[in-house]
């Protein structure tokens, strides 16, 4: 249509260049002879001027014929008789010409002052210039634009070179108004608050204790919530979605104030949960506790939010790890809890997590132990295929093949009297029975690792320390601690040794008092340390790799370092920790972070931080998780490349809004 259109336009040019042309050639030819007749020249020059005059009135028809069969197109397209209802619905119309350029709009337009005829799309609209393109994505044919501060939804009907504009002005302040008053419930614990009083004296803790009302009393103040303290230790406040953005976008800064509270003896610090993403108050709180349950158990001093039907949001936790004492009340009493659960079952089934390696196996193995003394019969739920190379040769040069038990044989032997444990990890996804933690009745979970959004449903008995080295360290302090004067074989003593090594990087990270307490008790039960460092060992072949992958090391920020593994290799696991832990041991890197392949298009990346950078927030937002300063990811149908990329981008992110 717009090239007939365009073809009228041309002739039209080329008839008033032709007319002028031969006037001028007309009027040299005869003016010596018509000179004196200046009638006669007059009557001439209009008669030549009708020719193209003429012309021009057919060609201006022949345009307006065009216009007329395109309006009529676009009725018969949309609708002849909507006009009213463009007008009612604040619908606008825009064509344009094989140019991109606007030749024609309706009258909203008009009416609103939009004056865009003539003008480039690109130009005008960048946008949508980009619906147009050929490398549209997904050949997306809508989009917006904000023209006089007023939001505009626009559709492409390509068919006919025509925008159809949509105001939504009016329905995006709806929706906004609607979402913003949703609202929120958030609540505030203050991490070990019973322990306060007990480090502090009396005047110190009343001081302290009037200080964390005012901070928090202040923050609602300041963001508009209703707040109310049903414990010494928990202040609830409710308030809107839009409180909730508000308090975001200023990075949660009562964590902040809370932690500047001043006392020499102790810091203060809080976890907060907030339930958000539906109106129902009973289920606000539900999802608040949540949230405020796994931020306790993730260490404190950070936010959770649990939005209602979509993943958890982390921020804080950050800093340096806090090092506590381990509580051998506490483990105590957990022990003893412990064991009530372990004669009441018929049988204990103990599962690791995939990839298991020396800590995952050798917490397995110290609770198989455990419930050998108790006359209990015990399986590892797991194939030799599951295990990491070395631990599978250790395991299978120390212990015989009856402690191992395929998942289909454990399900036909479950029953509801079944204790299933899971040992070093408490996500249900990556552990190597899945289907028996589905059915189980009866579990329990201990680990060191902090808790994520995917955990295991109403466990039995959790015991947790995320302050202890390793799983191993865990079992090795509740054998010591309720194991009176039992000795431990030797080779198990030495497998539960080579987990506590494993994770501590041979005692250099993580470690506390707690941790050289459980290898002196392994120690006395003859764990033998030179046995358990042979099967950590380098290959040849691997340390070649190791060097490889250590020489292209890059720094993206100070103090953190990203390195990845040759394309056509495929790695363990176990290998990339391992590579990652050699990072750490250079003088000035905090964080390591290793990439390679551990399957065809799935890329494995290795994180292991000095304790000044949270490694696990970082692993998360890549959807993995594990502990402060060792945990660990895997991105299916990707790149070594791509995978880095999108490593870089969230360490960036953790730099600035973490």
């Amino acid at each position: 249509m717009f090239k007939t259109i365009k073809k009228n336009k041309i002739i039209s040019i080329i008839v008033y260049s032709i007319d002028i042309l031969v006037i001028g050639l007309f009027i040299a030819f005869m003016y010596p002879i018509l000179k004196d007749s200046i009638y006669a020249i007059t009557i001439f020059g209009i008669v030549v001027l009708m020719i193209p005059l003429c012309l021009n009135i057919t060609q201006v028809a022949s345009f307006d014929k065009a216009l007329r069969k395109y309006y009529l197109t676009i009725g018969n397209t949309i609708g002849a008789d909507i006009a009213e209802a463009y007008k009612f619905g604040e619908i606008g119309l825009a064509a344009f010409n094989e140019d991109k350029i606007f030749i024609w709009t309706s009258g909203l337009f008009s009416e609103r002052k939009i004056n865009i005829l003539g003008e480039s799309i690109i130009g005008k609209f960048p946008q949508l210039g980009g619906l147009m393109s050929e490398d549209n994505p997904e050949n997306k044919l809508t989009t917006h634009v904000y023209i006089n501060k007023r939001n505009y939804e626009v559709v492409l009907v390509s068919e006919l070179d025509l925008f159809i504009f949509k105001d939504v002005t009016n329905y995006d302040s709806l929706a906004k108004k609607s979402t913003d008053e949703q609202p929120i419930l958030c609540s505030i614990l203050i991490d070990d608050f019973d322990s306060i009083e007990d480090i502090i004296n009396d005047a110190d803790y009343s001081n302290v204790v009037k200080e964390i009302d005012d901070v928090v009393n202040g923050f609602a103040k300041d963001h508009n919530f209703f707040i109310y303290k049903p414990k010494d230790d928990v202040y609830q406040l409710i308030g809107l979605e839009k409180d909730y953005n508000e308090i975001k976008e200023q990075n949660f800064d009562i964590l902040e104030k809370i932690s500047k509270i001043h006392n020499k003896e102790t810091t203060i610090t809080a976890s907060i949960g907030i339930g958000r993403g539906i109106c129902d108050y009973n289920k606000l709180l539900e999802l608040s506790k949540e949230a405020l349950n796994v931020a306790e158990s993730r260490g404190g001093n950070q936010v959770v939010t649990n939005t209602y039907e979509k993943n958890m949001f982390f921020f804080g936790g950050q800093g340096v790890e806090k090092v506590q004492k381990t509580n051998t009340v506490k483990l105590r009493i957990m022990g003893r809890s412990f064991i009530s659960h372990v004669q009441s079952a018929s049988e204990l089934f103990l599962i690791p997590h995939v990839e298991a390696d020396f800590d995952a196996i050798g917490s397995c193995i110290g609770l198989y132990q455990f419930a050998k003394r108790l006359g209990k019969k015990a399986y590892i739920i797991c194939d030799e295929k599951q295990i990491e190379l070395k631990t599978r040769l250790m395991l299978n040069d120390l212990f015989d093949d009856e402690i191992l038990l395929s998942q289909q044989k454990a399900l036909n032997q479950l029953n509801e009297q079944t204790l299933v444990i899971v040992c070093d990890v408490s996500n249900p996804k990556i552990v190597t029975a899945p289907k028996i933690v589905e059915q189980a009745k009866k579990i329990a979970v201990i680990d060191h690792h902090r808790e994520s959004e995917y955990n295991i449903d109403n466990p039995l008995f959790v015991l947790r320390d995320i302050n202890a080295s390793s799983t191993c360290e865990i079992v090795s302090l509740l054998m010591f601690e309720i194991g009176g004067n039992t000795v431990v074989p030797k080779e198990v003593s030495t497998f539960v040794l080579a987990g506590i090594i494993l994770d501590t990087h041979n005692l250099t990270v993580k470690t506390t008092s707690a941790t050289f307490k459980a290898c002196m008790f392994l120690e006395e039960n003859h764990a033998d340390v030179a046995l358990a460092n042979s099967y950590m060992k380098d290959e040849y072949e691997e340390y070649e790799l190791k060097a490889k992958v250590l020489s292209n090391i890059e720094s993206p920020m100070y103090g953190i370092v990203v390195s990845s593994a040759p394309e056509d290799e495929i790695l363990e696991r176990a290998s990339l920790a391992k590579i990652a832990m050699e990072a750490i041991n250079i003088k000035g890197i905090k964080a390591a972070f290793i990439l390679g392949y551990i399957d065809k298009k799935v890329v494995g990346i290795s994180a292991r931080s000095d304790g000044n950078i949270n490694t696990q927030l970082i692993m998360e937002k890549l959807g993995g998780g594990g502990h402060h300063s060792s945990s660990a990811c895997q991105i299916e149908n990707t790149t070594i490349e791509d995978a880095k990329k999108e490593l870089i981008g969230v360490i960036k992110l953790y730099n600035n809004e973490f």
